[in-house]
């Protein structure tokens, strides 16, 4: 699957989920939290036996924009928390 927010790159027994916002620091829009979602379980279907998060950028994530009401967060069901 194609991302716009996250790179999933599988070497070996290992996946990389690559958060690739650095320009917004990684902030976790809703967008962003969706495709992680997405490409966690992703990776969690495949062959992988471990899974390596990281962030594109000088900062992993500064978390979520300032503002964010907690419902706007997706839960692991894609619905908001």
């Amino acid at each position: 699957m194609e991302y716009e927010h996250v790179l999933v790159k599988q070497t070996g027994d290992f996946a990389t989920i690559t958060m690739n916002r650095p320009q917004r620091r990684n902030a976790l829009s809703r967008p962003h939290m969706l495709e992680l979602i997405a490409a966690f379980t992703e990776v969690g279907g495949s062959s992988a036996a471990g899974i390596v998060l990281a962030g594109n950028g000088p900062v992993l994530s500064v978390s979520l924009p300032s503002g964010t009401p907690a419902a706007s967060v997706p839960s692991s069901d894609g619905q908001g928390g």
